[in-house]
């Protein structure tokens, strides 16, 4: 390494560039450290904007394609999550003869969610969405800053509708009617883009295209198709208990085919012991993201050994 010559202005310039690149990338994590607290009470809309845009990139590694579970898992379990993001999918309206009307319809839906379960899950989000930029290198203050100032009238519309808007209040009728008229024109767009036909065809579709551009050309098919299981599983109410169990059986199964084949006393004393653990191990709603993906990746390694 060339040794430094604080006589030589070449020298004391390359220095002076790179303590400058130091300083500037430790200011721009900090900068984003206080962007990311300072967004800590947003919409569920903003998160979802915020969220969506960085999606793709959280596919690459299989700490993001779990927090992409964590938010599919979100919009199923929590009902007033779900409510708004049918709202900004728009489903359900695209057959209605006047979109306006439909606006009027699910202000009021979103008028009555229930406040605490939404406030609860936007917090959820806002983890989710906190985690997933520990994960992705090119969020910047600037990137949130476009985001949100893309879709702001209608975040701001739809948030308005389900956490200030008072119908019994006639000084706020202003508001409400020009909330209401925002979202009918982003309804009119949205249908006009071609959002399906159906509530349910809506919901399961639209969750599952989001996706499916995440499960293509990927390298490891196991981490995909644990995400593809998991998503599946939540849109048609299956029971995640017996998702989980059926990975387990699988690895158990994997685990008696490689020891009937094994001569080896130590190898077969291994399996034995690793049957055992998984035998003994149970469903775990808190921890069932991870379990699936390290039962799935056990029953891998064991395959490829």
């Amino acid at each position: 390494m060339k040794q430094l010559d604080i006589n030589n202005s070449k020298d004391l310039t390359a220095l002076k560039e790179s303590l400058n690149a130091v300083i500037d990338k430790k200011i721009a994590k900090q900068q984003l450290s206080e962007k990311l607290q300072s967004i800590s009470d947003l919409s569920f809309g903003e998160y979802k904007c915020l969220f969506e845009d960085i999606m793709p990139t959280l596919s690459n590694s299989n700490d993001g394609k779990k927090i992409i579970a964590s938010y599919v898992k979100l919009l199923k379990e929590n009902k007033a999550i779900n409510t708004i993001y049918k709202v900004y999918e728009s489903v359900g309206v695209s057959s209605s003869d006047d979109k306006n009307i439909a606006a009027y319809a699910l202000a009021d839906i979103m008028e009555n969610v229930n406040k605490q379960e939404l406030t609860e899950g936007e917090q959820k989000m806002y983890s989710i969405y906190k985690n997933a930029c520990s994960l992705v290198d090119n969020v910047t203050c600037e990137s949130i800053d476009a985001v949100l100032n893309e879709s702001k009238k209608v975040n701001d519309a739809v948030n308005y509708l389900t956490h200030n808007s008072d119908k019994s209040n006639i000084k706020t009728l202003n508001e409400r009617v020009n909330s209401i008229k925002v979202l009918g024109e982003f309804i009119n767009e949205n249908v006009a883009n071609g959002a399906e036909n159906s509530e349910n065809e809506k919901t399961n579709s639209e969750l599952l295209s989001e996706l499916n551009n995440l499960f293509i050309n990927e390298h490891t098919e196991w981490e995909n198709q644990v995400l593809k299981d998991l998503t599946l599983c939540y849109m048609s109410n299956d029971n995640v208990e017996q998702l989980f169990e059926s990975y387990k059986s699988k690895c158990i199964k994997a685990i008696d085919e490689i020891d009937s084949e094994s001569g080896d006393v130590a190898e077969k004393s291994r399996l034995y012991g690793m049957k055992q653990q998984l035998s003994e191990k149970k469903y775990n709603a808190d921890t069932l993201i991870d379990d699936l993906f390290n039962l799935a990746e056990l029953k891998e390694t064991l395959l490829t050994e």
